[in-house]
């Protein structure tokens, strides 16, 4: 059975997130392991001083706030974040951005969370996609290099236009493959993309050119083949490649 408080949030998630395609809403209830049911559990029943509050007095007017909890809390379930030899404050009495330390974790401005950097903790498991619902995400960073990782269902690009705030993204170690992900140009305001240190595979497509924001391109350590396209010129920011 579950607490009055656990059905509040998941209600307020639902109205909120119900024209979005990566929340998975009907076997939340139904499966006690499943991330999502742990991360509603514990925003419902932690006592936190700050979601306890927001939860009891107008949940539905604090839905925003309340998806960024459920976004930033997911990832520590999703990853084992018990066994993390850095829990980076996750799940501390601190408010959400307060969770980090100097190795990373949330950063936020003006109330929302607009970093996530996670890098070697030991950490393992399949990311939930609930990070897409940071919507003032601007900055995401992993390194993955010592960690037993998988991505979530399908490819970790397919909803990544979501966050169309992003303007940094680095995403190394990560034995992600195929070919470079169109994805991508969604983000119209990225200036910083790090994939080195993966297996993507064929040549550099020439669409490259669209991300005319970019000042800094890695692309190190991958199976890239072929030449530089010409649309590497329309890149007039560039100043890293």
């Amino acid at each position: 059975d579950q607490s009055d408080a656990f059905f509040t949030v998941w209600e307020v998630l639902l109205s909120t997130l119900q024209e979005d395609p990566t929340f998975v809403d009907t076997t939340i209830l139904a499966s006690p392991t499943s991330t999502a049911h742990r991360t509603l559990n514990w925003m419902a029943n932690s006592n936190h001083p700050d979601l306890t509050p927001m939860i009891a007095e107008d949940a539905q007017a604090n839905a925003m706030r309340l998806l960024e909890y459920y976004a930033v809390v997911s990832i520590y379930f999703s990853l084992d974040g018990a066994n993390w030899n850095d829990k980076m404050g996750f799940l501390s009495d601190a408010d959400v951005c307060d969770w980090h330390s100097s190795s990373g974790g949330v950063t936020c401005d003006n109330g929302h969370v607009v970093e996530v950097a996670l890098g070697d903790r030991y950490m393992r498991g399949t990311l939930d996609p609930a990070l897409y619902h940071l919507s003032h995400l601007e900055k995401w960073s992993m390194d993955m290099k010592y960690n037993y990782f998988r991505w979530f269902r399908g490819s970790i690009f397919s909803h990544i236009g979501m966050l169309s705030m992003l303007s940094e993204l680095t995403l190394v170690h990560l034995r992600l493959r195929g070919a470079f992900p169109s994805e991508l140009y969604q983000l119209t305001q990225l200036t910083h993309l790090e994939l080195d240190s993966n297996n993507f595979a064929g040549p550099l497509p020439s669409k490259i050119g669209q991300l005319s924001a970019l000042a800094f391109l890695d692309l190190g350590t991958t199976d890239f083949t072929g030449q530089l396209p010409s649309q590497i010129g329309q890149l007039t920011a560039l100043t890293f490649l």
